[in-house]
């Protein structure tokens, strides 16, 4: 599924949804589109190209070459995120093209906008850590849409993954230290079930006290831990509601919240209105 050859600069351009693969399936994925693919050529014959649009490139099998900064964990790149305007050769190492997989999750720019008012995207390519994979794994088994929720639950993880590319904006005038940056993508995966199952696990993960923790999280970004995973449970289910049509009992369990009641509850004490009401309004 490659792209259009522009005369006037001599470089390929990529339109929505298209690269460099023989595409095995392709879906959409709410306000996203999904695609896995084998390569057509090995990087060598890739010629420079540009992506009109955001997307991530996840390399499932084989040796991904790319420009794109390191991960900061300086784990081998699986997963690239490209903004809009990407110009790159981008490819898989080795003769035989044909043995590699990759993933692709397209970002329109509607859906990239939603994210940016909150977010502060790179501007360059950039790979994410190891730690990412997990997500990146829920998001391709969901996106399969084994039940009512799990499109809804796919596109959550690429929201989700979109705002672990970037930086929140409450934490640019902070400067709060990198060990509580990841402490905040940890709470953000013990709210997804990806990660830690508790605040303790994730200040064992980090290698501090969970009282220190807690101080210096409340300190930097304005809240507890604990009422972290709860927003971060909240918004999902708000997605979750507005994305799909499932009972609001499958949606709390969804979310991470213990049944409905519990679900009822902090929706009402946080909105000020029960889950059926901002399902209706």
């Amino acid at each position: 599924m490659a792209g259009t050859i522009d005369n006037d600069e001599a470089m390929v351009r990529m339109g929505f949804g298209r690269f460099f693969g023989w595409a095995v399936e392709t879906r959409e994925v709410g306000g996203f589109a999904l695609g896995r693919f084998t390569p057509m050529m090995a990087k060598r014959e890739v010629r420079l190209h540009r992506h009109e649009e955001a997307h991530f490139v996840f390399a499932l099998r084989g040796a991904y070459v790319t420009a794109a900064a390191p991960p900061p964990d300086a784990s081998s790149p699986r997963i690239i995120y490209s903004p809009p305007g990407t110009v790159h050769r981008d490819g898989f190492a080795g003769d035989d093209p044909s043995r590699c997989v990759f993933a692709a999750l397209s970002v329109p720019a509607e859906t990239l906008a939603e994210v940016a008012a909150e977010t502060q995207l790179p501007d360059r390519e950039v790979c994410l850590p190891a730690s990412a994979i997990g997500l990146v794994h829920q998001l391709l088994t969901e996106a399969q849409g084994h039940d009512d929720l799990a499109g809804a639950i796919a596109e959550a993880h690429g929201f989700e993954l979109l705002r672990r590319t970037g930086k929140e904006r409450e934490a640019e005038a902070g400067g709060a230290p990198g060990w509580l940056r990841r402490a905040r993508e940890l709470l953000r995966d013990t709210a997804c079930g990806v990660g830690p199952t508790s605040i303790a696990e994730v200040a064992r993960e980090l290698g501090v006290h969970p009282v220190h923790l807690a101080r210096r999280f409340r300190r930097s970004f304005g809240m507890a831990p604990g009422e972290y995973v709860r927003r971060c449970r909240l918004e999902r289910a708000r997605r979750l509601m507005r994305r799909s049509t499932a009972p609001l009992a499958e949606i709390a369990v969804a979310a991470g919240f213990t049944d409905q009641s519990h679900f009822n509850n902090v929706f009402r004490k946080s909105f000020g209105v029960s889950p059926g009401v901002f399902r209706r309004s």
